[in-house]
């Protein structure tokens, strides 16, 4: 009898803990708009090149580095 108690006990915490685990788990995240924003920055594509060369697919300036800073221009000829 003392066995079967211990069982019943035992299953139900483990019945509780799945159910804590899986209310959990359903909880929704709501990002702010900067965390979206920060998001979207990142799928653009943004990126230094093999050269160098930092970039941004939209919109698409031109970053050249000279030494320890970037200049960035739309309107280089070499973009």
């Amino acid at each position: 009898m003392g066995k079967k108690i211990i069982g019943v006990i035992a299953f139900a915490a483990i019945a509780a803990a799945a159910g804590w685990n899986y209310n959990q788990n359903n909880q929704k995240v709501e990002l702010s708009d900067l965390a979206l924003e920060n998001v979207e920055a990142l799928a653009r594509g943004e990126g230094i090149d093999q050269n160098g060369y930092k970039y941004v697919a939209e919109p698409r300036p031109c970053c050249k580095k000279y030494s320890h800073e970037y200049q960035c221009s739309d309107v280089w000829p070499d973009c």
